[in-house]
């Protein structure tokens, strides 16, 4: 009894081997995604992290300008609220001239497998209140090895995947406000947080 029990589980265990092998071979190559940043990579994280620290990041080669928005506003006040997320949003806001009336806002992407599968930032302006309304996202991954061998399973892939996917998704998207140096802002800081520079 006992040996045939242990035939359906080594049977069982096969079948679902040679499964996920062709598995493998027939998903398309181009939909497989490369897990290991290389040192090149790796560099670059700490340049996007410098000019983030700046607020220049809207000047790097490796961001693009995905969306824009301007608006006209000669009030002396204006207030910034978030909509629609249950997380906090983190804006970068430049200062621009004072005496300038208008106020714009750029969303930016940088090359990422995630650029194109982004949801775009909505930004409208009511009265004097400027409304940022991001969609939270839910990504669910999928990997595994092409070895044939129980170290697919092990706790060291997954940890190595995470790693991975916070290298490409930081920095992937950001939104930027350029706001008259004399314009008053408002906030509520546990919803938006505003990182603050000063236009040269």
């Amino acid at each position: 009894m006992q040996f045939k029990t242990s035939k359906y589980i080594i049977g069982t265990y096969a079948v679902i081997l040679l499964l996920s092998l062709a598995l493998f071979y027939l998903v398309p190559k181009k939909d497989l995604i490369d897990c290991k940043p290389s040192p090149a990579a790796a560099g670059e994280r700490v340049i996007y992290q410098e000019a983030a620290a700046r607020g220049e990041l809207d000047r790097l080669e490796g961001m693009h300008r995905y969306r824009q928005w301007s608006f006209h506003y000669p009030g002396d006040s204006l207030e910034i609220a978030g909509d629609g997320a249950s997380f906090q949003i983190m804006v970068t806001v430049k200062r621009t001239p004072v005496g300038t009336d208008g106020v714009k806002a750029a969303e930016y992407r940088r090359d990422t497998i995630f650029m194109d599968r982004l949801k775009p930032y909505r930004v409208t302006l009511s009265g004097n209140r400027l409304t940022i309304s991001p969609e939270e996202y839910r990504l669910i991954l999928r990997g595994f090895s092409p070895d044939v061998t129980v170290n697919q399973f092990k706790r060291g892939k997954e940890i190595e995947y995470h790693e991975w996917l916070f290298y490409d998704f930081n920095f992937a998207q950001e939104l930027y406000l350029y706001i008259p140096a004399d314009l008053k802002l408002e906030h509520d800081p546990d919803r938006i947080q505003l990182v603050m520079v000063n236009e040269e």
